[in-house]
């Protein structure tokens, strides 16, 4: 768990924990495997996760105020997701079976989803890439 008020958060090669990381206003940038809890939010800055979730680890989420959610994965996974952006585009490398719109889609990726991947950004873009 990290938090700041003012200032970036980085975190590399978190392994099969948590990861819980949040700031007012600063970028947070994290990156692990099979990380079971992810929760990451930034008020006025950019929020980016890449790397792998454990299967069954429903309550991952990136929350983004005024900044962008980029979020990359591995190519093959299988995964729900509800993503949802009120100013901004979505753009993602993934087709998702479901509910898609320019700004938002809610959906599910595969037959058997692994877990489950919420995304809200007020004022910036949502990107979602193959990694």
């Amino acid at each position: 768990t990290a938090r700041t008020t003012s200032g970036d958060i980085a975190v590399t090669n978190a392994d099969k924990n948590g990861l819980v990381a949040g700031t007012v206003n600063g970028n947070v940038i994290l990156g692990g495997k099979l990380v079971t809890n992810l929760r990451a939010s930034s008020t006025n800055g950019n929020v980016s996760f890449s790397g792998s979730l454990d299967k069954n680890s429903a309550a991952n989420r990136l929350d983004v105020g005024n900044g962008n959610a980029n979020l990359t994965l591995p190519g093959d996974i299988q995964f729900g997701i509800d993503a949802l952006t009120s100013n901004g585009a979505l753009a993602s490398d993934f087709t998702f079976q479901g509910d898609t719109s320019p700004n938002s889609v809610k959906g599910t990726l595969g037959a058997s989803p692994l877990f489950g991947i919420a995304i809200r950004v007020k004022n910036g873009t949502i990107t979602i890439k193959k990694g």
